[in-house]
C-alpha cells in the first residue's frame, strides 16, 4: 500500500502535466499482490465472445489469477461460468481452450455434473453417502456487454452494465450481436505486464512506427484523437483515409461518422477492441 500512497503524492494533479506511472508500480511485488487482491479477484474480466459459444455444450476454459474456470453454453441457451475443478480430488475438468461436450465428467474418477454445475453422478461411492447438493461446482458471476463475456470472482461486486453505460452512445450502432464468429479467432497468450498491454491499446502515437503497413495507412496517427475517458473505459478514434463503403447487409443505423472513423475501446484491466463499419 505504501508504494501507491507515495505515487498518489508524487502525481497529484498539476496543471499542464501528464505523468507516466513510476517504474515501481510495474515491478514492486507489493503492488502485484495488491493487484491480485483488488483487480484480478474483484474486477470484471473479459474472457471470450458470447457468439463464440453458440451451441449447447460449447465451452471456453481458461485460468485467471491462478483460478481455473470454464464458460459453458447450457442446454437452456444460458451462458454460465463455473469452477473448472472437480469437487472430489481437484482434477481439471476441461483442458484450457474451446470445445464442445455433451456432459461435464471428471477424467480422473468420473464424477459428473450438469451444465449448471450440479453434481449428478458418483461412480463407485462404496459405503459413502455423497450429499450431491453440497458438491456442486462453484458458480462465478457472469455478465455480457456488447456480446463480450465478462466474469467476476467477487460475489459482492457492483454490476458491470452501469459502469459501462456511457459507452453505448459510441458503439451501439455497430450492433455487436450481428458479428459472425466463424472461424473463431486464434487465442494467443502474451507474457507481459497487464498495464503495459492496456496502455498500448489506448496509445495511437505508435501506429506510424510500429504498424506502418497495416493500421497506419487505414487510420493514421496524424488523424487520431481522444474522444472520452475515465478510469473504467476510454474511447479513442482516428479519421480513416477512406470511408468504409456501404454494403447491402450493413446495419441500417450506421452513419457517416462510423464509416469515416476507426474506434478503439479500452476497458481495463484486460479488454481492448476495435470497432469499424465493416469489422
Amino acid at each position: 500500500m505504501s508504494v501507491l500512497k507515495d505515487y498518489e503524492r508524487e502525481t497529484a494533479p498539476r496543471p499542464g502535466r501528464m505523468d507516466a506511472l513510476p517504474l515501481r508500480v510495474y515491478s514492486d511485488p507489493d503492488v502485484f499482490d495488491l493487484e491480485m487482491e483488488r483487480v484480478f479477484r474483484r474486477d470484471w474480466f473479459g474472457v471470450c465472445g458470447a457468439n463464440e459459444l453458440p451451441n449447447s455444450g460449447d465451452y471456453h476454459a481458461l485460468s485467471i489469477a491462478d483460478e481455473p474456470i470454464v464458460v459453458i453454453r447450457g442446454a437452456d441457451g444460458v451462458l454460465r461460468c463455473l469452477s473448472n475443478v472437480c469437487r472430489h480430488r481437484g482434477t481439471l475438468l476441461y483442458d484450457e481452450g474451446r470445445g464442445n461436450a455433451s456432459s461435464i465428467q471428471c477424467p480422473y474418477h468420473g464424477w459428473s455434473y450438469d451444465d449448471c454445475g450440479r453434481l449428478t453422478g458418483v461412480p463407485y461411492p462404496g459405503n459413502s453417502v455423497i450429499d450431491k447438493a453440497s458438491h456442486s461446482l462453484a458458480p462465478i458471476r457472469l455478465e455480457t456487454f456488447k456480446d463480450i463475456v465478462f466474469i467476476n470472482f467477487a460475489a459482492d461486486a457492483e454490476p458491470l452494465a452501469p459502469r459501462l453505460a456511457g459507452l453505448d452512445r459510441y458503439i451501439d450502432n455497430f450492433q455487436f450481436d450481428r458479428f459472425d464468429p466463424e472461424p473463431p479467432l486464434p487465442v494467443e497468450s502474451w507474457t507481459a505486464n497487464w498495464k503495459l498491454i492496456i496502455e498500448n491499446g489506448m496509445d495511437w502515437c505508435h501506429l506510424f512506427r510500429c504498424h506502418p503497413e497495416s493500421l497506419n495507412p487505414i487510420a493514421p496517427t496524424k488523424n487520431a484523437f481522444n474522444i472520452e475517458g475515465s478510469p473504467v473505459w476510454t474511447v479513442t478514434a482516428s479519421r480513416q483515409t477512406q470511408a468504409t463503403p456501404t454494403r447491402s447487409d450493413d446495419p441500417p443505423v450506421l452513419g457517416a461518422y462510423e464509416r469515416e472513423h476507426y474506434f478503439v475501446i479500452s476497458i481495463p484491466p484486460n479488454v481492448v477492441f476495435f470497432a469499424n463499419a465493416d469489422h
